[in-house]
């Protein structure tokens, strides 16, 4: 399993099989990801030790910003203009 345990990569949102790979056996069924991990298992490939590629492409996203940060960004703007609005001129 790898995994992004300090949170400062964008969330994982695919990971395929590059076309290079040639490790046997494996495939899409032994991979699964959530938003900061991958899994790949490996239980009952072949471990003869025969020279294999495993190559794998990951996308990243940017992850949605939470409903509470657009409350707080708006609550700030509010802000920003009642004090304008009072120190006017």
């Amino acid at each position: 399993m790898f995994t992004d345990m300090n949170n400062t990569i964008d969330a994982i949102t695919g990971v395929t099989i590059d076309a290079l790979s040639n490790y046997a056996g494996l495939d899409m069924s032994r991979i699964s990801f959530t938003e900061n991990s991958i899994a790949i298992n490996f239980q009952g490939l072949p471990t003869d030790h025969q020279p294999g590629l495993a190559k794998f492409n990951v996308s990243f996203g940017t992850p949605i910003p939470e409903p509470s940060t657009f409350l707080l960004v708006g609550a700030g703007l509010v802000g920003v203009g009642l004090l304008r609005k009072r120190f006017k001129i």
